[in-house]
């Protein structure tokens, strides 16, 4: 369990954020979610296995095989929405790359910092879409009554 006030605010919020696409989404949303809850499993079952928060090799692993998984999903779906958070995933990949590449510590400040942002951005971003879509459909339904009466 981390340790950090914020950051288990920000599990918090993307696990709500997930459950709000799941519960509210569209089949774009829907997949984004499980996507992400992929991603949070793998990282939680990595982490206790191994013990160690800062082992870059399986957190590049995860973020470029959820990023590609997103980009499958936007690619089908062609949501703007997704793309930016695939973007963003591919963005967290690169920050691990870049620490792996550069050996630098993982956990420092400035790690921190990129990585709570960019995750708080990717929640933000399925947030925004489950509501878009559900607020589409609601307006189709309208229409639609409008329509039929």
């Amino acid at each position: 369990m981390p340790a950090s006030t914020l950051v288990q605010a920000l599990l918090l919020f993307g696990l709500t954020a997930c459950a709000y696409a799941l519960w509210k989404g569209g089949r774009a949303e829907r997949y984004a979610a499980l996507i992400i809850l992929m991603n949070f499993a793998i990282g939680a079952v990595v982490m206790h296995m191994t013990g160690r928060r800062d082992d870059l090799v399986p957190r590049l692993i995860n973020d470029g095989l959820a990023a590609a998984l997103l980009l499958v999903v936007t690619v089908i779906y062609g949501s703007p929405w997704l793309g930016l958070a695939m973007l963003l995933y591919g963005a967290q990949f690169s920050l691990h790359a870049y620490y792996f590449v550069t050996e630098r510590r993982v956990g420092d400040h400035l790690f921190s910092v990129i990585n709570n942002i960019q995750f708080g951005l990717i929640m933000v971003c399925l947030v925004a879409g489950t509501t878009m879509s559900w607020l589409g459909r609601i307006r189709a339904a309208k229409a639609a009554a409008a329509k039929a009466g």
